[in-house]
């Protein structure tokens, strides 16, 4: 039978996912709901009332930020390029961390099972690296290249392919070496 031990390593490693799930779960309300919030306004449902009115029914009214439209719809049809570009910007930083989180904390996982230390610093530095990208790069359309964007991009990018070492190294040790 195996044995299963837990050290406070392995602490650290769920709480590195957790971090991590909290970090996307802000970004979803901060960027998404925000965005939403600015550029999907009254004026601008406003004038969609009569025709969701007329499709829907009389005592039907159009979602108040937006919704369905993800930013290529009618809604987002009606707003001037410059809202245009900063609402798909921050749909964008939104999906991209969605992208890459959840295959990063199961590779977390996988690695924290042999290497938890060094899987738990992954995925805090792949949390910072999110922090860096969203919080202190300024909007691509005006620094597409900026430092905090590419520093941002290279710490995730070695959290990731770090993780991604670890978690094979895990899955060999596990199958070929101690022949679970």
């Amino acid at each position: 039978k195996m044995k299963v031990i837990l050290t406070p390593e392995h602490g650290l490693v769920l709480l590195s996912v957790l971090c991590s799930a909290f970090f996307l779960t802000i970004i979803g309300f901060v960027f998404g709901g925000g965005a939403r919030k600015k550029y999907f306004s009254e004026k601008l449902m406003s004038e969609f009332i009569p025709e969701h009115k007329k499709a829907f029914g009389p005592k039907s009214m159009p979602d108040h930020q937006g919704y369905p439209d993800t930013g290529s719809g009618r809604y987002a049809k009606m707003m001037d390029y410059s809202d245009w570009y900063q609402f798909n910007e921050a749909q964008r930083t939104h999906a991209a961390l969605l992208d890459v989180t959840f295959p990063m904390m199961v590779l977390t996982i996988i690695s924290g099972i042999r290497f938890p230390a060094v899987a738990s610093s992954l995925q805090f530095v792949f949390v910072a690296a999110g922090a860096i990208k969203v919080f202190f790069s300024p909007s691509a359309a005006k620094n597409p290249m900026g430092v905090a964007r590419l520093l941002g991009f290279f710490l995730s990018t070695v959290g990731l392919l770090g993780q991604t070492y670890y978690a094979f190294k895990t899955c060999y040790q596990v199958a070929v070496v101690e022949k679970w």
